[in-house]
């Protein structure tokens, strides 16, 4: 029933709310696609304890591929829920959030370096980290194939590309 498309990737809703609805603390989830900056983005909408948000971007990093891990965050007192009782994903989408932000950290090799470069070019974005997310920076899966199509990422697939889309986790992949 919530399933959604974003950058070419059917996404399942209830699995990110599963993951998250599991840390201590998390009463209640519910996950929607919203616009940021003119691009789709996940947002988790939480309830109950605050819950740190690197800790639920951490825990949804172990336990997801890296497409499904949200990039907004909020907490309420309560999700709201529609005249019938039903959580009103039109109201969430209303809401403001929080983008979670990557801490930058430098390429430590030169493949880390390169793969930064490569993404930076695709993407037009400077200061691009080793750790920084293909997708998350506004990565399609047109643009990933365009960047798959040359350079040392050549012999790499879509498939493990999506897996696997920060320039650290690519160079370990090399």
């Amino acid at each position: 029933d919530n399933q959604i498309k974003l950058n070419g990737q059917r996404i399942e809703l209830g699995e990110i709310e599963n993951v998250i609805g599991s840390i201590d603390g998390v009463d209640a989830v519910a996950v929607t696609i919203n616009k940021n900056e003119g691009r789709d983005i996940l947002v988790a909408y939480c309830c109950g304890k605050k819950a740190n948000i690197q800790t639920i971007k951490d825990k949804c990093t172990e336990k997801l591929p890296a497409y499904m891990v949200p990039q907004g965050f909020t907490f309420l007192k309560e999700l709201p829920l529609n005249q019938s009782g039903k959580l009103d994903r039109k109201k969430l989408s209303t809401l403001t959030y929080t983008i979670a932000e990557n801490k930058f950290e430098i390429p430590v090799n030169e493949t880390e370096a390169e793969i930064c470069r490569m993404f930076s070019s695709t993407l037009g974005v400077d200061n691009i980290g080793r750790n920084s997310n293909f997708f998350d920076l506004g990565g399609t899966s047109l643009s990933m194939i365009s960047i798959l199509s040359e350079g040392i990422l050549k012999n790499v697939s879509a498939a493990d590309f999506i897996v696997n889309a920060t320039p650290a986790k690519l160079a370990r992949l090399l």
